[in-house]
């Protein structure tokens, strides 16, 4: 291992050894490491000029964008901490985020930079490298602050960016994923490709463009990526790495994809934003333990906790906590919900199980689960054979009252183009899913469902009024 540096620093060298090599492409343009670095002096500029100082931080509403790049590193330049968000936060939500992050500036897209002195100062360190903002399925905002400075060792790499020319990062910089990998990429000196908005077919495209040897996807994406349709194996060969995270990934899906990039490239990480521990599991793994999502990583342990907190053996479903003993606590979670917490142990609220070798299979989140006539639904069950249609593209499932059954089991499905009927799509159900599991209500959406993080808040959909099936 080598020494940690100044994330700018390394931008800055890059510059000057190699500024003419693509930095950062998004959509169809491309900025070298001369001009990211030049753009984000101007941004510094601009920044200064607004009043933000060391350790303070920065509010950044916005989809990716080079503008949007160009200020985290403008942020880091003052030794400030940078907090994207999406572009479409609501005011209430903003306001709520700002406060917990005690944050007094706030900047959307659309800044012009253009006119901005070059900045000339020595770079500074913060603190805080960064926050990101989470409301996973709950609706609730939290924000997760980085406690490590805004240094990284450039000579770290276990996630394997530097092994080729490209990182392909769709999903937005305001998930803790995208930008972990978009600051790994940039300062290992590799050209991160990313997308304003992730689309299925486009993502194929430059992926094959750019010879992307690394890519990281929510599950969501996956999905998408195999109903475009065509010579996968053609399209996605330069890929060597093929990371999956912030939701789970189903078997099925997983499987189809080590048939396309061979196992040795596909990768699955479970986690919170939060840091507390992960589990990782190889593609090779996941052929022997179809459906586990790993066993934990580093320092990491698990343990499956029954609602009394005593500890479950293998096989059986609880709740999912886990701790880390050895390694100082890297985020602090700043939020109105209280953390599930039994002495040092930490859960999130997913249930799952562990078998006899310590590899975890999730359940669901205990929040979601759905108790329909006295029996115990998991959302993720109905989803995962859903989407294993062909013609649908992602569905959330989701529990609405219902003065007869307690819950009854609803679904939003979409599926492009008109792909497949509701009569169609549960007669398919009822050979996969026992009965009381087939949605009694399904809507189908002519849009997305889940966000660009894979992300969807079940509650928002539980209070919508649905179709009968």
């Amino acid at each position: 291992m080598g020494e940690r540096r100044h994330i700018v620093d390394i931008v800055d060298d890059l510059d000057r050894s190699r500024g003419g090599d693509p930095a950062l492409t998004i959509g169809d343009d491309t900025w070298s490491f001369a001009r990211l670095s030049e753009e984000s002096r101007r941004a510094a500029s601009r920044l200064d000029a607004l009043g933000l100082k060391q350790d303070e931080v920065v509010v950044l509403p916005s989809a990716n964008s080079h503008e949007q790049v160009a200020l985290f590193l403008g942020a880091w330049r003052l030794g400030a901490t940078p907090l994207p968000l999406s572009k479409d936060v609501p005011d209430a939500e903003l306001r709520h985020i700002m406060a917990a992050a005690g944050a007094g500036l706030v900047l959307r897209e659309g800044q012009q930079l253009a006119n901005e002195p070059l900045w000339d100062r020595p770079n500074l360190i913060a603190t805080r490298c960064r926050a990101q903002a989470s409301g996973g399925s709950t609706g609730t905002p939290k924000v997760i602050v980085d406690t490590e400075p805004n240094t990284v060792d450039p000579e770290e790499d276990h996630w394997g960016w530097s092994e080729g020319p490209a990182l392909f990062v769709p999903g937005p910089t305001f998930h803790s994923g995208p930008m972990n990998h978009l600051i790994g990429g940039l300062t290992r000196g590799v050209h991160v490709v990313m997308m304003r908005k992730f689309d299925a077919n486009e993502a194929t495209s430059l992926i094959a463009r750019h010879r992307a040897h690394w890519a990281l996807f929510v599950p969501t994406m996956m999905n998408r990526i195999l109903k475009v349709g065509g010579d996968m194996r053609a399209r996605l060969a330069s890929l060597k790495r093929v990371w999956t995270s912030a939701a789970y990934c189903p078997a099925w899906l997983k499987q189809e994809w080590i048939d396309i990039v061979g196992p040795d490239a596909i990768w699955e990480i479970f986690g919170g934003s939060e840091g507390v521990s992960t589990t990782i599991i190889s593609g090779r793994e996941a052929l022997d333990r179809p459906g586990s999502v790993g066993r934990a990583a580093g320092n990491g342990e698990i343990a499956i906790l029954d609602s009394d907190g005593n500890r479950l053996p293998p096989g059986e479903v609880g709740e999912i906590y886990m701790r880390n003993r050895v390694d100082a606590r890297r985020f602090v979670v700043i939020s109105e919900v209280k953390q599930r917490l039994r002495q040092d142990w930490e859960s999130f609220g997913d249930l799952g199980w562990l078998d006899e070798d310590g590899y975890l299979y999730l359940a669901d989140r205990r929040v979601d689960m759905i108790n329909t006539g006295g029996q115990n639904v998991f959302p993720a069950e109905v989803e995962d054979a859903i989407q294993s249609h062909p013609a649908v593209g992602d569905a959330v499932v989701f529990g609405q009252r219902d003065d007869d059954l307690g819950e009854i089991v609803c679904a939003r499905v979409y599926a492009e183009n008109g792909g497949v009927t509701e009569a169609e799509l549960l007669e398919y159900l009822a050979t996969r899913i026992t009965r009381y599991k087939i949605p009694r209500r399904v809507e189908f959406s002519d849009a997305p469902i889940r966000n660009d993080a894979g992300k969807v808040r079940r509650t928002d959909l539980a209070a919508a009024p649905q179709t009968t099936a």
